[in-house]
């Protein structure tokens, strides 16, 4: 889990590769569902400016989502 460098979003990495992020202010109301990685998420890190994720997983992949759109 990690917030965003603003605080108003966090996103959790699931072990079934998903990232789901959800809007701080709005009581952490569900905002994207992120798909892409193939295996378990091992660290998320968010842009300076909060607009990109960046995901690892176990398969070593490096993964990059818009906190704006999900995709």
């Amino acid at each position: 889990m990690k917030f965003s460098p603003d605080d108003s979003i966090l996103a959790v990495g699931a072990h079934d590769s998903m990232v789901f992020t959800y809007d701080v202010a709005n009581k952490f109301a569900p905002k994207h569902k992120m798909r892409g990685n193939s295996s378990t998420i091992t660290h998320i890190d968010f842009s300076l400016n909060g607009e990109y994720i960046m995901t690892n997983s176990l398969s070593y992949e490096i993964l990059f989502y818009s906190t704006q759109t999900g995709k």
